[in-house]
Protein backbone atom coordinates (compact mmCIF):
# COMPACT_ATOMS: atom_id res chain seq x y z
CA UNK A 1 0.00 0.00 0.00
CA UNK A 2 1.60 3.24 -0.99
CA UNK A 3 0.55 5.79 1.27
CA UNK A 4 0.82 8.67 -1.94
CA UNK A 5 -2.81 9.02 -3.51
CA UNK A 6 -2.54 7.52 -7.13
CA UNK A 7 -3.67 10.87 -8.49
CA UNK A 8 -0.86 12.78 -7.40
CA UNK A 9 1.29 10.82 -10.04
CA UNK A 10 -1.05 11.81 -12.97
CA UNK A 11 -2.34 15.09 -11.80
CA UNK A 12 1.41 16.60 -11.27
CA UNK A 13 3.08 15.82 -14.53
CA UNK A 14 -0.57 17.22 -15.95
CA UNK A 15 0.05 20.24 -14.12
CA UNK A 16 3.85 20.59 -15.81
CA UNK A 17 2.59 20.08 -19.51
CA UNK A 18 0.13 22.41 -18.98
CA UNK A 19 2.98 25.03 -17.15
CA UNK A 20 4.99 24.92 -20.61
CA UNK A 21 2.20 26.53 -22.82
CA UNK A 22 3.49 25.68 -26.21
CA UNK A 23 -0.11 26.51 -27.60
CA UNK A 24 -0.43 30.38 -26.61
CA UNK A 25 3.39 31.62 -27.24
CA UNK A 26 2.49 33.63 -30.43
CA UNK A 27 -1.01 34.62 -29.19
CA UNK A 28 -1.29 38.68 -28.27
CA UNK A 29 -4.99 38.63 -27.33
CA UNK A 30 -5.67 41.29 -24.75
CA UNK A 31 -8.48 40.37 -22.10
CA UNK A 32 -9.82 42.79 -19.80
CA UNK A 33 -6.66 44.80 -20.41
CA UNK A 34 -4.04 41.75 -19.59
CA UNK A 35 -2.27 39.49 -21.82
CA UNK A 36 -3.86 35.93 -21.86
CA UNK A 37 -0.76 34.73 -21.27
CA UNK A 38 -0.82 36.75 -17.80
CA UNK A 39 -4.38 35.54 -17.22
CA UNK A 40 -3.77 32.05 -17.85
CA UNK A 41 -0.27 31.89 -15.55
CA UNK A 42 -2.54 33.68 -13.01
CA UNK A 43 -4.83 31.55 -13.10
CA UNK A 44 -2.55 28.05 -13.54
CA UNK A 45 -0.51 29.77 -10.19
CA UNK A 46 -4.09 29.62 -8.40
CA UNK A 47 -4.95 26.11 -9.72
CA UNK A 48 -1.40 24.75 -8.52
CA UNK A 49 -1.18 26.69 -4.98
CA UNK A 50 -4.50 24.54 -4.93
CA UNK A 51 -3.35 21.27 -5.70
CA UNK A 52 -0.12 21.96 -3.32
CA UNK A 53 -2.45 22.10 -0.52
CA UNK A 54 -3.95 18.93 -1.70
CA UNK A 55 -0.68 17.23 -2.02
CA UNK A 56 0.01 18.43 1.46
CA UNK A 57 -3.45 17.12 2.77
CA UNK A 58 -3.48 13.64 1.67
CA UNK A 59 0.23 12.94 1.20
CA UNK A 60 1.69 14.38 4.07
CA UNK A 61 3.29 11.43 6.55
CA UNK A 62 1.28 11.98 9.93
CA UNK A 63 3.92 10.43 12.07
CA UNK A 64 6.10 14.38 11.34
CA UNK A 65 2.89 15.45 12.67
CA UNK A 66 3.23 13.73 16.44
CA UNK A 67 5.39 14.99 19.50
Amino acid sequence: MSRYPKWLFVLVPLLVILHLNVWMWDADVIVLGFPVNLLYHAGLSVLLSFVMWLIILKAWPSYLDKD
